[in-house]
């Protein structure tokens, strides 16, 4: 028994010593390995993805390889069947503290490795493993600390900023960076690289160089290669080969918002506050502060949707030197503006960009602007710096004009720039320059404006959408988009429209052959010139290359309604004009211009006098007869101002065949009226329009054929008779209604007379008898009535009316005085008995008066009556209050003498009590 339990005992402790023994070997090769010499001092650092970066002194490393394995959380290799094997001569090498290190960064195959624990172990055939287990890092914050950990080397101070679509911005201070490269790779959210097998690298000679602080720092942009990236984690991480890698892990930019705080942040270093504004088709405004801007180029990209950049390979290279500089609040700005290469940019979302070989990136991205009106108001907008309060108004033809306020534009130019509608400019490679000296000045409103007037280049404009820009190089674009004017009423509308400035209301009224007249009012044209510009149903002009110019001193002046005006006629430049379409324009140097569109006047209405009376009152009943070449022209005197008179001739093209003045023809009494008679030869027995006119009298004309005889308006045609269905050119010294001698115009209805006018002017409706003994200055006599709603008496002076009674030295009657004679004579003083009334009748303004004279004594009465009566109501109370006060005294009284009644009476009782004792 004994024996066999020591027996168990020895055994036991065996095995215990053999256990121990086997655990204090295991230690010791966990620990030493066994190997030949110590272990390198390896450090281990776990970033993004699974991914670790290893740190290994190469002065305590033998060998010309570095074997990379990593475990997984049961143990098993699970980076290849043997792990990845490197060679030290491709490995970047580090210096810190005097010492060079190799840097190596590996990860598991495949997958998305941030929530496991994994073991990094490096060895070699002549080095010892080194291994370090991770737990995994829960958040991006922790691997972005991981990615920029020194703990194990020194790192660049490297600064991360995620912008649009998935691209993100590097600085890098270049104190801090030993390399001649930077090599730029992208993780996506499984680890995997997605900019390319190994990445991008760049020559740090060739990057943005930007200085803040004092200090100097590479600037690198990248993104993943294709796609829409703003959905997606990425890690960003840059590297060199003698530099350790830097890294970043970003969440997605949910909005533009986000993107456009990142785009212009400053959280990396100092950025111009560059500002920026989408304005029409896919363009943008840039305005850049000049004292914020180091570098002498501007470089705009603009990135698509997807991230592409899309405005050429490396985007827009400006030279500062050629940008617009604008000045506001006491700062210079650089103006640009820029959009994506080719089509119609409306609907899609941009990002644009400014950069500079010596400036940081800034950006922002914009999503399209839905409509003509949000375009408008962005391309007006001063949300980033002041502009001049340009106004813009499409006329005919895709022409437009433009209206600037003269202080509030700095330039001594202006450029105008036309955008089709899929942006594209259109009125030459770099628009229109205008220099300011040359352009119309109008006033209004106290202000003068620069007026200006421009088109795309060539073809037919109305159907289409244009933006209208203006811009100096002093100034900022200043633009507005128009819809296409569907019609020529709207483009007659635009064209005479005052919403941009007060404008002459010019008459346009076309006549013969193309041309047309224009009757300008006199007190609202600020020149002393007008110019007359004809378009063309393609919008060309088409009367000469500036149009024809008149003084305004030589041009016919009509008067009409108390105003004068200035009359021109006109017309395109050759051919027979009568089936085309013109607008007709006048302007000035200092009055904006005046358009309408007319539609060609069918032959057969070129005779029309009440056609070319559209604009103003012409002289009516003009005669002509024409025999071959020989003419007579009769012109009543009365409708012609002045004795001038031109007679102008043209062919049935519209051509003027000749001109000939007559200064003071003869008169002759022609049907009846006095006119200027007019007699010469025409010089062609064709079919001609003849005109007359002169520097007083707008121009009126007719078409004549070889031989006939014409009037205008019927009072010269032969025909002395009064019609009486209308009259038309009447002369009130021949034609009239009435007598020429002392006898009385009589109107009769059914053979009864019913009205007369007799020789003094009397007029009698219902009555022949025109006389009374104290009517002699009476003009209208009328029997049995008259009816009307209203009837209007007029009073010579104020002392016609009875306002007299309230005067302070009114001598109101007493009502005694009043009482006394109406008792005698029957009626109120003053006033007319019925007797009067019947002999004499009654005027009727006098009769008013002496009424409100009675109504006004009555208001006198009443108002005395009534001061007698708040008299007698005070005197009242105050009797009352004394009433009141006896009352009061004798009730105290009374109440004395009842207690002395009842004093006594029981004195008396008590007399009796003591009797009866």
């Amino acid at each position: 028994m004994k024996r066999n339990f020591l027996i168990t005992f020895l055994l036991s402790l065996c095995c215990f010593i053999s256990i121990k023994a086997h655990t204090i070997n295991r230690e010791t090769v966990n620990s030493t390995n066994h190997s030949p010499k110590a272990l390198a001092e390896v450090c281990f650092n776990r970033v993004h993805n699974g991914w670790a970066e290893i740190i290994i002194p190469v002065s305590q490393w033998a060998s010309n390889t570095v074997t990379l394995k990593i475990y997984g959380q049961g143990g098993s290799l699970i980076n290849g069947a043997n792990g990845v094997t490197f060679d030290t001569n491709t490995l970047t090498k580090v210096s810190a503290n005097g010492k060079e290190y190799y840097f190596l960064k590996g990860m598991p195959i495949g997958g998305n490795q941030n929530g496991e624990t994994f073991t990094y172990e490096v060895s070699s055939p002549q080095d010892a493993a080194v291994s370090k287990t991770f737990a995994p890092l829960a958040s991006n914050e922790q691997a972005n600390i991981a990615g920029a950990s020194t703990q194990c080397i020194a790192k660049a101070a490297v600064c991360f900023n995620r912008v649009h679509n998935g691209w993100a911005e590097i600085i890098i201070p270049v104190s801090q960076w030993t390399s001649d490269k930077v090599i730029l790779k992208i993780y996506g959210q499984g680890g995997s690289l997605i900019n390319g097998a190994n990445g991008v690298t760049f020559d740090t000679n060739t990057l943005t160089k930007v200085f803040a602080n004092g200090k100097e720092y590479y600037f690198l942009k990248g993104m993943p290669i294709g796609g829409n990236q703003n959905g997606e984690t990425f890690t960003y991480e840059v590297s060199g080969p003698q530099d350790a890698a830097v890294s970043k892990t970003f969440d997605p930019l949910s909005s533009n918002e986000q993107a456009n705080i990142a785009g212009a942040s400053t959280q990396c270093i100092a950025k111009a506050a560059v500002c920026f504004n989408r304005v029409h088709n896919g363009w943008a405004e840039i305005i850049i502060p000049v004292s914020e801007w180091t570098s002498d180029k501007v470089i705009l990209k603009i990135y698509g949707q997807g991230g592409s950049l899309i405005n050429g390979g490396s985007g827009v290279t400006f030279d500062t030197n050629t940008l617009t500089k604008v000045s506001a609040n006491g700062k210079e700005y650089y103006f640009l503006k820029g959009n994506p290469v080719g089509g119609v940019q409306n609907g899609e979302t941009f990002t644009y960009e400014v950069s500079g070989p010596k400036d940081a990136a800034v950006s922002k991205t914009f999503d399209p602007l839905s409509s003509n009106e949000q375009a408008n108001i962005a391309g007006a907008s001063t949300k980033c710096i002041p502009k001049a309060a340009v106004c813009f108004n499409r006329v005919h033809n895709g022409w437009a004009e433009i209206i600037i306020p003269v202080n509030q534009w700095v330039s001594d130019k202006v450029i105008l720039k036309i955008y089709g509608q899929g942006g594209s400019l259109i009125n030459g490679a770099n628009g229109v320059t205008f220099d300011t000296n040359t352009l119309t000045k109008v006033s209004a409103n106290g202000k003068e404006y620069y007026f200006l007037k421009g088109r795309p280049v060539g073809g037919v404009q109305n159907g289409e959408t244009f933006t209208y820009e203006v811009s100096g190089p002093k100034d900022a674009a200043v633009s507005k988009t128009f819809d296409s004017l569907s019609s020529n009423e709207q483009a007659n509308i635009a064209g005479a429209s005052t919403q941009c400035i007060a404008k002459a209301p010019v008459c346009f009224n076309r006549l013969h052959n193309g041309w047309a007249e224009m009757i300008i009012p006199v007190s609202e044209w600020a020149s002393d010139k007008v110019i007359l510009k004809i378009y063309g149903q393609g919008g060309d002009i088409i009367n000469g290359g500036s149009g024809v110019t008149f003084d305004t001193n030589t041009l016919t002046k009509v008067s009409a309604n108390g105003k004068e005006y200035y009359f021109l006629k006109g017309r395109p430049v050759g051919g027979v004009q009568n089936g085309e379409i013109f607008t007709y324009e006048v302007r000035g140097p200092k009055d904006a211009a005046v358009s309408k569109t007319l539609d060609p006047v069918p032959s057969e209405q070129w005779s029309n006098f009440e056609k070319q009376k559209t604009c103003i009152t012409k002289a009516g009943g003009i005669c002509v007869d024409r025999n071959q070449k020989n003419y007579t022209m009769y012109i009543p005197v009365s409708e012609w101002k002045g004795t001038d008179v031109r007679i102008r001739f043209f062919n049935i093209n519209g051509d003027v065949l000749s001109s000939q003045d007559f200064a003071s023809p003869s008169t002759e009494i022609y049907n009846g009226r006095n006119c200027y008679k007019i007699s010469g030869n025409a010089g062609t027995d064709v079919q001609v329009i003849i005109e007359a006119s002169s520097q007083k009298n707008a121009a009126v004309h007719m078409v004549l054929d070889t031989v006939q005889s014409l009037c205008y308006e019927g009072a010269c045609g032969g025909n002395n008779n009064w019609e009486l269905t209308g009259n038309t050119a009447t002369d009130p010294s021949y034609n009239f209604i009435g007598t020429t001698d002392k006898q009385s115009l009589v109107f009769k209805t059914n053979n009864v007379e019913s009205m007369r006018i007799d020789s003094n002017g009397k007029i009698g409706i219902g009555t022949k008898n025109l006389s009374c003994t104290d009517c002699s200055n009476y003009r209208l006599f009328v029997k049995d009535g008259i009816k009307t709603e209203k009837v209007k008496v007029e009073v010579a002076s104020a002392n016609g009316w009875a306002d007299y009674v309230f005067h302070p030295d009114y001598q109101l009657l007493k009502l005694e005085d009043v009482e006394k004679h109406i008792r005698e004579k029957g009626h109120l003083p003053n006033i007319p008995s019925a007797e009067e009334v019947v002999k004499k009748g009654i005027d009727l303004a006098e009769m008013d008066a002496k009424l409100l004279e009675k109504i006004e004594e009555l208001t006198l009465y009443t108002i005395n009556l009534n001061k007698k009566n708040t008299e007698l109501h005070q005197k009242n109370a105050e009797l009352g209050g004394k009433v009141k006060t006896r009352e009061e005294m004798i009730k105290t009284l009374l109440q004395k003498v009842e207690v002395l009644e009842s004093g006594k009476k029981k004195s008396s009782n008590s007399n009796t009590v003591k009797t009866h004792e």
